[in-house]
C-alpha cells in the first residue's frame, strides 16, 4: 500500500490577511494575562472569590449572569471582580461567559441528536441567527458542519494518525522559509498529537492566522505572516480518540501559550517557546476547533 503524502498536512492553515482598523492599521487585541491568580502570602481571597464566579459560571453554562450578579457572588465591587477576573483568565467576565455557552454547544452537536435549533435555544441563545452567527465566528465552522466533520473527516483522521504512528511528521517544521518558528514543550512528557495555532486574542476563537499539526510536543514553524501582534496557542491530545473536540476536562489534555503575544514585523517574528501544562480552572473553553480546521484544509487538499 502506498505511503500517504505529508506534505500538505504540517501547515493546513495558510497565513490569512491582518485585521485592519479604519485607519488601515493593524487592530490591537486583548492581551491574555499571563500571571494567573498568583496573590501570595495568607490572603487567598481574591483567588476564591473568583472561583466562586467560574464555578457559577460553569454550573449554569446557558445562564447569561450579569457583572453585578457575578461580583455579588464574589463579594467585590463589580468594578473591582471585572478587574480580578480579567487577571486570572484574561477575558472579560461577559466574553467568558459566552465562550462556556459555545463550548457547550458544540458537546452537544456532538453527542447528542439535538437539532441545531434546539441546541441553540439549550445554550441560552434567543435566536438561530445569532446563535449560527457567533458560534461561526468562535469556532469557524457553522454548526451543521462543525456536526457534520466526524462522519465527513474520520478517514482524515486516521490518516493523521498513521503520519503521526509512522514518524511521517517528523522534520516537517522545515518545509517553509522562516517566518514564525520555536519550540513546544511538555516536562510531564505527554504523548499523543500537538495543535499548534496563531490566533489575534489570547483565547482559541475563530479560524487562526495559521496551523499546524505535530507528531507530539516539539519544533514548529510557520510560512511567513502578515505583520501584526498574535498571540500562540497549542494543546496536545493523548490520542486521536476525540480529535474534534476535545474539553478541557479530557483526561490527559495538555495546554499552553507563549509567555508575551508574538509580534511579527517583515514577515517574521522572534523565536518561541510554548511550555505545556495541565489545564486550570481559570483557563477559557477551546473554542476554535483547531483539529477541525486542519481536517478539513486536510479533506480539501485530498479531494
Amino acid at each position: 500500500m502506498t505511503s500517504p503524502d505529508p506534505s500538505p498536512l504540517p501547515h493546513l492553515l495558510e497565513p490569512q490577511p491582518a485585521v485592519l482598523d479604519s485607519r488601515g492599521t493593524t487592530a490591537r487585541s486583548e492581551t491574555l494575562g499571563s500571571s494567573k491568580l498568583a496573590w501570595s502570602g495568607s490572603d487567598q481571597r481574591p483567588a476564591a472569590a473568583v472561583a466562586r464566579a467560574l464555578a457559577a459560571i460553569r454550573a449554569e453554562g446557558e445562564k447569561l449572569r450579569s457583572l453585578a450578579d457575578l461580583a455579588e457572588i464574589a463579594n467585590y465591587s463589580p468594578f473591582h471582580f471585572a478587574r480580578l477576573f480579567r487577571l486570572a483568565t484574561g477575558l472579560p467576565p461577559a466574553r467568558f461567559q459566552s465562550a462556556v455557552r459555545l463550548d457547550r454547544a458544540k458537546t452537544l452537536l456532538l453527542t447528542t441528536e439535538l437539532s441545531v435549533t434546539e441546541v441553540c435555544f439549550e445554550v441560552g441563545f434567543q435566536g438561530l441567527g445569532t446563535f449560527t452567527r457567533r458560534f461561526t465566528a468562535a469556532v469557524g465552522l457553522s454548526p451543521g458542519r462543525f456536526r457534520q466533520l466526524p462522519e465527513r473527516y474520520g478517514e482524515q483522521v486516521d490518516r493523521l494518525a498513521r503520519l503521526v504512528a509512522a514518524g511521517l511528521l517528523a522534520g516537517s517544521a522545515d518545509s517553509h522559509p522562516r517566518g514564525l518558528s520555536g519550540d513546544v514543550i511538555d516536562q510531564a512528557g505527554g504523548q499523543g498529537p500537538c495543535f499548534v495555532g496563531l490566533f489575534p486574542a489570547g483565547i482559541s476563537e475563530g479560524r487562526p492566522l495559521a496551523g499546524a499539526v505535530l507528531a507530539g510536543a516539539g519544533r514548529f514553524r510557520f510560512a511567513p505572516l502578515p505583520d501584526g501582534r498574535y498571540h500562540l496557542l497549542a494543546c496536545l491530545m493523548p490520542s486521536w480518540t476525540e480529535p474534534l473536540h476535545a474539553p478541557l476536562s479530557h483526561p490527559g489534555l495538555r495546554v499552553g501559550h507563549a509567555a508575551a503575544p508574538v509580534i511579527v514585523r517583515g514577515g517574521r517574528g522572534a523565536e518561541v517557546v510554548v511550555p505545556l501544562r495541565a489545564p486550570l480552572p481559570t483557563d477559557p473553553p477551546l473554542l476554535a476547533s483547531l483539529p477541525a480546521l486542519l481536517l478539513e484544509r486536510a479533506g480539501s487538499a485530498a479531494g
